[in-house]
């Protein structure tokens, strides 16, 4: 995720991204905002992967989706790609940004996240494995 100082923020939203940084940026801003704004639960995690996956995978104009709240963020995504790129960054650099964003909505968010359902409904992983992980590294065999 970008860090980008405080005063700056409010220019990056009002005027777009101006590089890559920016884009990363305005994405992961989308991102908080929709897992916030529409329940901030596992489905809004799964609403994020689910249409990150769509765009990486070449879809973003054809998209059609039922989902409402898919089709939420896919407007936010569709406005900070073609409206708010200043910077006129090419498709490798937005799904660049994209990415990154995702991978670090990810760590700061899902992952804190999942901690707090472990800890207050249980843990679905097998205690063999917890175990297992605990003490030695998995190795692959051919």
């Amino acid at each position: 995720m970008p860090y980008i100082i405080e005063e700056e923020k409010e220019l990056v939203r009002k005027n777009g991204a101006q590089n890559a940084g920016d884009l990363n940026f305005l994405i992961t801003e989308a991102l908080h905002n929709y897992f916030m704004d529409h329940g901030h639960r596992y489905q809004q995690i799964h609403d994020i992967s689910k249409l990150v996956r769509y765009v990486l995978q070449g879809y973003l104009h054809q998209y059609e989706g039922n989902n409402s709240m898919l089709r939420i963020l896919h407007t936010g995504l569709t406005d900070i790609f073609f409206n708010r790129n200043r910077a006129m960054l090419d498709t490798e650099d937005c799904l660049a940004a994209l990415q990154e964003a995702h991978a670090e909505f990810r760590r700061r968010v899902v992952a804190p996240y999942e901690d707090s359902c472990i800890a207050r409904n249980g843990d679905v992983m097998r205690e063999d494995l917890k175990e297992l992980l605990r003490t030695r590294t998995i190795t692959i065999k051919n």
